[in-house]
């Protein structure tokens, strides 16, 4: 993940997000975030990955409402909705009268030295916020809702070695190719002893 302050950028996009201030943004290989003053703004890339596929923008809005949907379970006060980006004439605007251009996930933005890396990294997760938190997940997934879906062990395979594939034809040029094989390795043993939790 990376952040860079993108007010000198001039991409129609930026343009959009600094009439609301100043824009910070934050990437990840599936997304960009902009967090502009106390709000954010995360826009699926349009990539496919095999276990993830944003390739069109139907797709990036059936993925933006799935995960407002899923997150307010567990985080009601910070994810708000999904907005569309429309085209008004050459200019961008939110939920404009244009063509929709794109769609966002819109969030209140919350403090940084919340999240759990940065915590990890300041000795700030004490045990009792590790149990509180462990707690907390065991409920959550106790009583989460179970929908059918065709996770099978091979399915799930199938994604955990995709991942390995694009890795591999992604990143051969930064991740030398005996840790590439020792990940494959890794994640087929995983799997396999795994395969009765699935």
């Amino acid at each position: 993940m990376s952040s860079s302050a993108a007010a000198a950028a001039t991409t129609p996009l930026n343009d959009l997000m600094a009439t609301l201030g100043e824009i910070q943004v934050v990437e990840t290989h599936i997304s960009q975030v902009f967090l502009v003053g106390d709000a954010a703004y995360k826009i699926k890339k349009p990539v496919n990955f095999g276990f993830v596929d944003f390739s069109t923008l139907e797709k990036r809005h059936t993925a933006c409402e799935k995960e407002v949907a899923l997150n307010r379970r567990t985080a009601p006060d910070l994810y708000l909705d999904v907005i569309a980006i429309t085209d008004e004439g050459g200019q961008l605007a939110f939920n404009g009268k244009g063509p929709v251009v794109e769609y966002a996930v819109h969030m209140r933005r919350f403090d940084e030295n919340h999240l759990l890396s940065t915590l990890l990294k300041n000795d700030g997760l004490s045990e009792d916020i590790l149990a509180e938190l462990t707690d907390h997940l065991v409920d959550f997934y106790k009583n989460a809702e179970q929908t059918p879906n065709d996770w099978s062990p091979d399915v799930v395979e199938g994604f955990a070695l995709d991942n390995v594939t694009v890795l591999r034809s992604l990143a051969s040029d930064y991740i030398p190719a005996e840790q590439l094989n020792k990940l494959e390795a890794v994640t087929r043993g995983a799997l396999a002893s795994n395969r009765n939790l699935m």
